[in-house]
């Protein structure tokens, strides 16, 4: 069952400092979530999924490095790959929404719900997995960099954060 959703902002002042909580309001049972941020899954995360959430016929790219300094994760249809592919070669980008609330929700792994133009699924007690790919784009594009692999810094993060950033605010202004 996939539910439909609308979302707010909302500021949390906490130790003194804002914390910006995107909240989204699950229709079916008024069901509050909290999303803090945005990411790729680690290699460790992927290989717990099922093969059926991991196949959507795009390699999609992880955010655990690879073996070699220029190579980062990924998964090809079902397979998590551990060595690694090529980080300015492009791939897909399957975000995943960090919930700070989900293990006080009644939602369980496998639930659906819908925010924006996609579908999420329920993957753990911290993570909305997109069922689907946003955008196809090179993790970094200078695999010659030092750091090409290492997500913090890559192309492939500022261009997720900019992403949730962009929907954040695109959904605030369409409910």
């Amino acid at each position: 069952m996939i539910i439909d959703s609308f979302s707010f902002a909302s500021v949390d002042r906490k130790e003194r400092h804002i914390v910006k909580v995107n909240k989204i309001i699950i229709n079916k049972e008024q069901q509050e979530l909290d999303i803090v941020g945005v990411t790729l899954l680690s290699v460790e995360e992927a290989a717990k999924l099922s093969p059926e959430i991991r196949n959507i016929d795009d390699w999609w790219w992880l955010c655990s490095p690879g073996i070699l300094q220029c190579e980062a994760t990924l998964v090809s249809h079902e397979i998590v790959d551990y060595a690694g592919h090529d980080v300015d070669e492009a791939n897909g980008v399957r975000p995943a929404l960090q919930i700070s609330n989900l293990g006080d929700s009644n939602l369980k792994e496998g639930d659906k719900f819908k925010w924006g133009d996609y579908t999420w699924t329920i993957i753990s007690d911290q993570y909305a997995l997109c069922n689907k790919c946003v955008a196809l784009l090179p993790f970094s594009e200078d695999s010659e960099a030092k750091d090409a692999n290492v997500y913090e810094k890559s192309d492939i993060k500022k261009y997720l954060d900019q992403w949730y950033e962009d929907k954040k605010d695109n959904e605030l202004l369409h409910q």
